[in-house]
């Protein structure tokens, strides 16, 4: 019999326990910021507190030699980090403490919970606990958001998804709208798997409702991401049980599950019109609208009268999708146009060289290659990529796992979070949605072998 190679079992209970807090925390987030009025939550500082146990985790695993490359990555981040702030504290025109050690603090919080979640699954594997703590954590952590939404929605005390009178939506009791959506949108594809995997008599409608309430949730909050992210679930988890049926030859309660999945695709999609996104998708094309054909009032040669009123021009599907954030882009590419070489390569911190009212893009990827640099940006996605190869190469050698139900519903929740990170951020940079992305990367890893 071998040796079970263990880092700390018990903490690594813990840090699947830890998952079942997550909507706890975001609660505390909103109680302190509407109650005590203070941008130190709770949530924070668990959190933050949680970055230094997994880094102490980290650094106690290195006593089997296959862990010491995430100490390595970890000390070479840290430097590169380090140099970056003293960079920006000597270069930037303003410099605000407490934001950029923040925002350092958001994207440690990523890499360090990944690596955590990587050692931990590795030790659950190891006493044949892997499947014991996930996907049901998640499973209950989405209920208790889900009962949250239900409740606020019943007693009309949700808080409002936009600050636009005219937009619909809440996001319950929860303080960031664009995050829960996020959160729930990766989140949703985990339920999905774990609902049809339930396959027999009653078990399959009672799964089913728990993940039409979480469709719900991300219903009412009222964003483009939720919308999308419900289709895109729904799509993905046919054509899983389609292959599942036919290609692994599995038929059982799989029928079911598939007619039942086409017929809630098939009524969201025939209720859009309906739908809070719908109402706010329309809004937003309206405000670009006016703002497009707002008149260049810049030129003071002229004369109010002798101002000419400019053509109505219609937006684009990407002016109304990405709610104006292209224009954050072309400021922050004439920020980095202007910057220093050492902060092109090294950042230039939180918003860039901003001199007034700090602004930042709200698309992930945009805004770390801008805050980072060429270094930071490929340094912060080198274990992404390094891992997303690993997983392609396994998949070429047994591409009937990466096809079953099980996997195509976790890649399709990792997909979706890198999606919405592309497209509307609040992703790798918020430690909400972060840990949820992290540990399904992590069980992926795991669960195939890559680690």
């Amino acid at each position: 019999m071998r040796n079970k190679k263990t880092v700390n079992l018990k903490y690594s209970i813990f840090l699947m326990i830890f998952i079942l807090i997550q909507p706890i925390l975001d609660l505390s987030t909103s109680l302190s910021m509407y109650l005590l009025d203070t941008s130190l939550t709770p949530g924070i500082i668990i959190r933050m507190l949680i970055i230094f146990i997994n880094s102490l985790f980290i650094i106690y695993a290195c006593k089997y030699k296959e862990n010491r490359k995430f100490l390595f990555f970890l000390i070479i981040t840290a430097i590169f980090f380090i140099i970056h702030f003293i960079i920006n504290m000597q270069l930037k025109p303003v410099f605000s403490l407490f934001a950029e050690a923040s925002n350092i603090a958001k994207v440690v919080y990523l890499i360090v919970m990944l690596f955590a979640f990587i050692i931990a699954f590795k030790d659950l594997r190891e006493h044949n606990l892997l499947n014991k703590y996930f996907p049901s954590n998640v499973f209950i952590a989405s209920l208790i958001i889900n009962v949250v939404m239900v409740l606020a929605s019943i007693t009309g005390t949700g808080i409002l998804s936009y600050d636009a009178l005219d937009k619909f939506g809440h996001s319950g009791w929860f303080f960031a709208a664009n995050e829960l959506s996020t959160l729930l949108a990766i989140i949703l594809p985990i339920i999905l798997w774990v609902t049809t995997r339930n396959r027999e008599g009653y078990k399959v409608l009672i799964f089913w409702l728990a993940s039409i309430l979480t469709i719900g949730s991300l219903t009412i909050i009222g964003t483009k991401a939720g919308y999308l992210a419900v289709v895109g679930s729904l799509v993905v988890l046919i054509d899983a049980l389609i292959l599942e049926r036919y290609l692994h030859n599995n038929k059982r309660g799989t029928l079911l599950n598939l007619m039942i999945a086409v017929l809630i695709l098939c009524i969201y999609i025939g209720s859009t019109k309906m739908l809070p996104v719908y109402i706010n998708t329309n809004v937003q094309y309206e405000i670009t609208r006016e703002d497009q054909s707002l008149p260049d009032t810049n030129d003071t040669d002229d004369t109010p009268e002798e101002v000419d009123t400019p053509e109505t021009t219609e937006p684009t599907v990407e002016d109304v999708v990405y709610s104006g954030r292209d224009g954050f882009i072309d400021m922050h590419s004439e920020y980095f146009k202007d910057a220093p070489l050492i902060q092109k390569i090294f950042g230039m911190g939180y918003a860039g060289n901003y001199e007034d009212n700090p602004i930042i893009i709200e698309r992930d990827f945009h805004d770390l290659f801008y805050q980072f640099g060429y270094l930071g940006f490929a340094l912060i996605f080198l274990p992404i990529i390094y891992y997303a190869i690993r997983t392609l190469i396994t998949g070429l050698f047994s591409m009937s796992q990466l096809l079953s139900l099980k996997y195509l519903m976790l890649l399709s929740s990792t997909a979706l979070g890198f999606g919405i990170a592309f497209i509307a951020g609040h992703t790798l940079v918020a430690p909400a949605v972060s840990t949820y992305l992290a540990l399904v990367i992590g069980f992926i890893i795991v669960n195939l072998k890559i680690e």
